[in-house]
């Protein structure tokens, strides 16, 4: 009976997959190359059918692998990475409905809050200085963020999918450290950082690289066998390894902080030892600034790719909260902060808060927080209700994942390029639903 209704949900799909067919064959008398890629996505619909987190972990960590294989196809075509988004997004929104025609999907408040967030940025464009990039960025963050977010929402009620999705991103982790490990160390961005493709900001390859191993943490912790632990451990540096050549030491520093929260958030942990653990990684963390600190004098004084130099992010930072104190209320509109320097001109001032602060003023924010709060508390509740080893493990991952992002948004990237905020924040309300149901049907149930 299942497998004839599984048959029956999939033949709607025929129709959808035989219109992209037609269109591959008037491809193939435009271009062989784009015409043989057309192909080969024909097969995204069968994998994300089974698999539908696929789709999402694509347009999360799996973005910088996007880049990398449409700089090696070089293909003729505008924004190839947002349009593959696009398509994996769809995908996992149109298999969810196919498979579960019944499942609700949870519209919360954060996902509300998001909404409106949106139509302040689209509103904020109606008086930038910068409406070409005001205009990019509610595009950008309409068909990428908010539309992730979304996504997210149709893996609720579902703890398995939950759990392959933050595997996969462990593992998506790897393949990525693999390009990395292969690619010649004398290739470098902007010939100064090292990075695995010329489209891919090495910032953000360490930043994916970090967040993979923070996902990684539930694969060791899931259970209590050692051996889960072990594997962890000894693979743990082949993604550690190309983060450092990077030279970013902001997601390091995250993945720091991300491993100390992850502790501090596990059950039953005496007040004592949360304390000297958390003095241990505050340590840490000052050592790790320190024997860095060459490096980041030299920063302070050289130029280095698209953000010059950190001490140009300080004064960026500070020239948004002057355009703030200018127009506390709307802000100075969506895509409007410029700070010129003698090498690259900032556009954005490298800080996700201050970005909106000044840009769309004391309701930006107020929005921004809200959203990152209720999304904190949404897991929070969500733990508080999952009773197994392997559930707790999973929500205290997710969370720690939500930080890692959190962290480096305040230091790097514009609001669409933080879009795995968005994703790791609908995870969490997925999961909050996911648990809330499951305790109202054991209430029903006694």
């Amino acid at each position: 009976m299942n497998d004839q209704l599984n048959t029956n949900r999939l033949s709607k799909l025929l129709p959808l997959i035989f219109t992209l067919q037609a269109l591959g064959l008037l491809i193939l008398l435009k271009s062989v190359t784009l015409s043989a890629l057309f192909y080969l996505m024909l097969l995204l619909p069968v994998i994300v059918y089974i698999s539908p987190e696929i789709g999402v972990l694509f347009v999360a960590t799996g973005n910088v692998l996007l880049y990398v294989l449409f700089d090696q196809l070089q293909l003729n075509i505008p924004a190839p990475v947002m349009i593959a988004h696009v398509l994996f997004l769809t995908l996992t929104i149109l298999v969810i409905h196919v498979k579960y025609p019944d499942r609700r999907i949870p519209l919360d408040t954060v996902f509300y809050l998001t909404l409106a967030l949106w139509f302040v940025l689209v509103l904020g464009v109606l008086y930038s200085d910068n409406r070409m990039y005001g205009m990019l960025k509610i595009v950008f963050f309409l068909v990428i963020n908010l539309y992730a977010f979304f996504a997210c929402l149709f893996l609720a009620y579902d703890r398995v999918k939950l759990k392959k999705f933050v595997i996969s991103v462990w593992g998506i982790g790897f393949l990525l450290a693999f390009f990395a490990y292969i690619q010649p160390k004398s290739y470098l961005f902007e010939y100064v950082r090292y990075t695995v493709s010329e489209s891919v900001n090495p910032i953000f390859l360490s930043r994916s690289l970090g967040i993979s191993a923070v996902a990684g943490l539930y694969f060791a912790f899931r259970s209590r066998l050692l051996v889960f632990k072990v594997i962890y451990l000894v693979t743990l540096p082949l993604l550690i390894g190309p983060m450092i050549w990077t030279m970013s030491r902001g997601p390091l520093l995250g993945l720091l902080l991300s491993f100390l929260l992850y502790y501090l958030l596990q059950p039953s942990r005496p007040r004592w030892e949360r304390a000297i653990v958390t003095l241990a990684g505050i340590g840490a963390a000052l050592i790790f600034l320190v024997t860095s600190a060459g490096q980041i004098q030299q920063r302070m004084v050289t130029p280095i790719g698209e953000e010059t130099s950190a001490a140009f992010r300080i004064l960026a930072w500070i020239q948004a909260l002057q355009d703030f104190a200018g127009s506390p209320l709307l802000g100075i509109g969506t895509g409007s902060f410029f700070m010129d320097t003698p090498w690259v001109p900032f556009i954005y001032p490298h800080n996700l808060v201050l970005e909106v602060l000044c840009e769309n003023g004391i309701i930006g924010l107020g929005l921004l927080t809200a959203f990152l709060l209720l999304a904190w508390r949404r897991g929070i509740k969500a733990l508080k209700s999952a009773t197994s080893q392997g559930d707790i493990q999973l929500i205290i991952t997710l969370l720690c994942m939500f930080a890692f992002a959190l962290f480096n948004a305040l230091f790097s990237g514009d609001i669409y390029k933080n879009e795995m905020i968005w994703v790791t924040a609908g995870l969490l309300v997925a999961l909050y639903y996911t648990f809330s149901a499951h305790e109202k049907t054991v209430v029903d149930n006694l």
